[in-house]
């Protein structure tokens, strides 16, 4: 398959990127820029949700089976700092290229990939959240990505094209930058390990409970979403397994090579934090013959983590 992803220098996008071409496809990379790189496996594609003026004769130019669209304003907290550049970059950007990958041509499988966000106060009433369960997203980066599912559904039914939203809950792995909770654990032991900070780590909430999968576990899936024929709608991309953060900070000290103290810091705490976030996965598992994929646990997935950090706090 000839295959765009947008957001391909990312955390997600470089992975999938990878295994991709390992697959044999072959890969367009959707950049904002052009880099100077040596790498002859991938054809850099600006594509820049702000300004897509000439994307139209880019996409033409190519046969695209497949847009896997990664690239978006991705943080809650910048999303809350610059509430119009969010909507801006993943509403109008994503919306826009939708409208131009349909004009193009009917025949391309645009994948949007959403959040596990977009559910919001609906985890406040519902053990586990499944695809036809009411979203409440509570902030704008939530909302953009429920948003862009809802116009696409839309704009697919109208214009006649596969469309699929995935709401994909939280995933950590080697390569994930800081601002999520798993990486910056990660880094702060790592500087700790190094006597670069005191041998304290300060939380928030840590008896919260979310969705955690592996960045291999879930490339694996976002791959077999690319290659599987899926109707058109949203699906997601979860565990079925809600673990506390607590746990997690747990087990990353306890692969410490120092001693690390805990300390609660209330100006942490979040006022509308939700106590456990699970997503089910039957409707997706059951399209993508998810009993043959490897599944990474959490002890190994952590500690492999954990020394991607070494190696770089290190360095």
């Amino acid at each position: 398959m000839n295959i765009l992803v947008t957001g391909s220098t990312g955390f997600v996008g470089q992975h999938i990127t990878r295994e991709l071409i390992k697959k044999e496809h072959k890969v367009y990379a959707g950049v904002r820029t052009k880099r100077d790189v040596s790498n002859t496996d991938t054809e850099e594609i600006i594509v820049d949700l702000e300004n897509l003026s000439n994307f139209e004769n880019t996409l033409k130019s190519l046969s695209i089976d497949c847009i896997f669209h990664l690239a978006a304003q991705g943080s809650v907290p910048s999303s809350w700092n610059a509430p119009s550049d969010t909507i801006s970059r993943n509403i109008l950007g994503t919306t826009k290229l939708m409208e131009i990958t349909s004009k193009v041509s009917s025949g391309i499988k645009f994948v949007s990939v959403g959040s596990g966000e977009e559910y919001g106060l609906a985890a406040k009433y519902n053990q586990s959240l499944n695809e036809d369960i009411p979203c409440s997203p509570q902030n704008p980066y939530a909302i953009s990505k429920y948003t862009v599912g809802l116009l696409g559904a839309k704009l697919a039914e109208k214009n006649n094209f596969n469309f699929v939203h995935l709401r994909s809950f939280n995933h950590y792995g080697p390569g994930q930058g800081l601002g999520y909770v798993v990486s910056d654990f990660c880094n702060q032991i790592c500087q700790i390990e190094n006597n670069n900070i005191p041998p304290i780590i300060k939380v928030g909430n840590i008896q919260a409970e979310r969705d955690f999968q592996y960045i291999d576990d879930i490339i694996q899936k976002y791959v077999k979403v690319i290659e599987s024929e899926l109707p058109n709608g949203v699906y997601n991309v979860a565990s079925n397994n809600a673990i506390s953060i607590k746990y997690i900070l747990d087990k990353l000290i306890s692969y410490s090579k120092v001693p690390i103290e805990i300390e609660i810091d209330k100006s942490k705490f979040r006022p509308l934090d939700i106590k456990s976030f699970k997503g089910e996965n039957k409707k997706l598992n059951g399209m993508i013959q998810y009993e043959n994929l490897h599944q990474t646990n959490i002890e190994e997935g952590l500690l492999s983590t954990l020394n991607w950090w070494r190696e770089r706090v290190g360095k």
